[in-house]
C-alpha cells in the first residue's frame, strides 16, 4: 500500500503553500501547521517541506511495508549519512540526549531526560515522545532512588504537555534489580504520567528476552525495549553472532503485541563506553559514511 499525508501553510512570505508531506498528521496531531512553517521543523516532524504544487505533481510515496513502525536504533552522535542510510527501513532514534545535532527527513527523534542535570534544561522542538531516566538503578547511569526519581518526574511531565508518549525511566536487564525499583518508583509516583515502560537487555536467547518482558507486563503499560543486543560473556558476540540472534528475536518483536517500540543497541567493537564482555560485540548497524554493516542490513530488511 502507499500513501502520503501532507499537511499545508499558507504564508505571507511565499508564493505557493508549503507543505509538510508524508508524515505530520501522524507525527504532530494538530500541530500540522506548525510542521510546515520551516526545513527544521518539517523534519523534526519526520516529512518533507515542499511547495503545494510540487507534493501534488511528484508525492513521497512509501512502501509501508517495507518499513516497521515499532523498530527503531540507539546510537551515539550519529551522522547525517548515517541516518539517511535507516530512515527506508526504521520509525525513530535517540542518542541518550536531549537533542539531536542531525535531522533526518523521516526517522522521529525521541529526546531522553538522561539524569538529574537534565531535568532542569529545556526541551527543543516538538517530539513525539520523551525518554525518561537512563538506567537510574545503577551507579555508572543516571543513579537515582525510586523516590527522587519520583520527585524529580513533575518536571518531566511539564516537558511532556505535546507529546504523545511519556516514557518511563529505562531498567537494566536486571529482572530482579529493576522490577524492584519500577515497583518503588511507581508506588511513590502516584498519579503520575507514565504511558510505557522501558527496559533494556544483552541477553542473547529469544526465551530470555521473552522472559524479561513477562517480568514487566505486570505493570499494565506497553512496553519499549529502548536498548538491545546481544551481549553475554562466552557467547558468540561477533558480528555473525549478531546476526544469528537478531533474525530469531525481531520477528518475536515485530508480533508480539506488548511491544510498543524497541531500539537496537549499535556499536561496533572497540566503540562501548561500559564494556560488558571481552571482546566487544559487534553490534554497529552503519557506519559513520553511512554505509550499512551486514548486520544494519538484516535489521532494515527483516519484516
Amino acid at each position: 500500500m502507499l500513501f502520503i499525508v501532507c499537511i499545508c501553510l499558507a504564508l505571507a512570505s511565499t508564493v505557493a503553500a508549503q507543505c509538510c508531506s508524508d508524515g505530520c498528521g501522524a507525527t504532530c496531531g494538530d500541530t500540522g501547521a506548525w510542521c510546515a512553517e520551516s526545513v527544521d521543523n518539517c523534519n523534526q516532524c519526520g516529512g518533507k517541506l515542499c511547495n503545494q504544487e510540487q507534493a501534488e505533481r511528484q508525492p513521497q510515496q512509501r512502501h509501508t511495508s517495507h518499513r516497521s513502525t515499532k523498530r527503531g536504533i540507539a546510537i551515539r552522535h550519529p551522522s547525517a549519512a548515517q541516518l539517511h542510510a535507516l530512515e527506508a527501513g526504521l520509525d525513530w532514534f535517540y542518542s541518550w540526549s536531549k537533542t539531536s545535532p542531525q535531522a533526518s527527513s523521516s526517522l522521529k527523534f525521541f529526546p531522553m531526560v538522561h539524569g538529574r542535570s537534565e531535568v532542569q534544561q529545556g526541551l527543543e522542538g516538538h517530539a513525539y515522545a520523551i525518554l525518561g531516566f537512563n538506567e537510574p538503578e545503577l551507579e555508572s547511569q543516571s543513579h537515582m532512588s525510586p523516590q527522587e526519581a519520583a520527585g524529580l518526574w513533575h518536571q518531566v511531565e511539564a516537558k511532556a504537555h505535546t507529546v504523545q508518549k511519556l516514557v518511563s525511566p529505562a531498567m537494566c536487564g536486571d529482572i530482579g534489580r529493576g522490577t524492584a525499583w519500577m515497583r518503588s518508583f511507581l508506588g511513590a509516583c502516584q498519579g503520575c504520567r507514565i504511558d510505557a515502560i522501558a527496559i533494556h537487555s544483552y541477553y542473547c536467547d529469544v526465551a530470555d528476552i521473552q522472559r524479561l518482558v513477562d517480568a514487566y507486563r505486570g505493570f499494565g503499560k506497553p512496553i519499549w525495549l529502548t536498548e538491545f543486543a546481544c551481549a553475554v560473556q562466552g557467547r558468540d558476540v561477533s558480528m555473525q553472532g549478531q546476526i544469528r540472534f537478531m533474525k530469531e528475536v525481531v520477528p518475536w518483536l515485530e508480533q508480539e503485541s506488548s511491544i510498543e517500540k524497541c531500539a537496537w543497541f549499535s556499536s561496533f567493537s572497540g566503540q562501548w563506553s561500559y564494556p560488558i564482555t571481552s571482546p566487544d560485540p559487534d553490534a554497529g548497524l552503519v557506519y559513520p559514511d553511512g554505509r550499512l554493516s551486514e548486520l544494519g542490513q538484516v535489521y532494515l530488511s527483516l519484516t
